[in-house]
C-alpha cells in the first residue's frame, strides 16, 4: 500500500513539473511574440519619420502623429490582450512550484483551465495598468513627440 501512495506521489510531483515547463514554454514564446511585435512597430514608426523628414515629405506632422499613435494604441492592445495569460500563466506557476516545496497534493495539470479562467476585463486593466507593459509605448509616445517637434 505504501507502494502505491509513494508512486502516486512521485506522478504527482512529476506531472507538476512537467505543467511547470509547458507554462514556462507559453510564457517565453508570448513574451518573444511581444518584443516581436514591439520592434515592428519601433521599425513602423522609424519608417513613417523618415518619410517625413526627407527633402519632399509625402506626409505632414499631423498626418505622422496620427498614424503614428493610432498604431502605438493599437500594439498596446494586443500586447496586453498577450499578456492577461502571460500573468496568468506566472499565478499557476507559482502555486505549482508553491505546492511542490511543501510537498502537497496538486490539481494537475491544469494548464489551459488556469490560462482561460478569471475577470476578461479585470484582468485586462490589471494588465495594462503595470509599467512594465504602459512604459515603452509611453517612451514611443515620447519619440513621436520629439520628431514631431524637430519635422520641419
Amino acid at each position: 500500500m505504501t507502494d502505491n501512495k509513494n508512486t502516486g506521489q512521485f506522478n504527482q510531483r512529476a506531472l507538476a513539473i512537467e505543467e511547470m515547463k509547458i507554462l514556462s514554454s507559453i510564457v517565453g514564446r508570448i513574451e518573444t511574440s511581444i518584443y516581436q511585435k514591439q520592434g515592428w512597430l519601433f521599425t513602423m514608426i522609424t519608417g513613417l519619420a523618415v518619410v517625413l523628414l526627407k527633402d519632399n515629405p509625402v506626409l505632414c506632422k499631423g498626418q505622422f502623429v496620427i498614424i503614428s499613435v493610432i498604431a502605438t494604441v493599437i500594439f498596446y492592445i494586443a500586447d496586453i490582450i498577450q499578456r492577461v495569460p502571460v500573468h496568468r500563466a506566472i499565478i499557476r506557476t507559482k502555486q505549482v512550484e508553491k505546492a511542490l516545496r511543501e510537498n502537497q497534493v496538486l490539481d494537475s495539470p491544469l494548464v489551459s483551465d488556469s490560462l482561460s479562467k478569471g475577470k476578461d476585463l479585470k484582468d485586462l486593466f490589471d494588465t495594462g495598468r503595470r509599467f512594465r507593459v504602459w512604459a515603452p509605448y509611453f517612451l514611443i509616445i515620447g519619440v513621436i513627440i520629439v520628431i514631431y517637434a524637430i519635422a520641419p
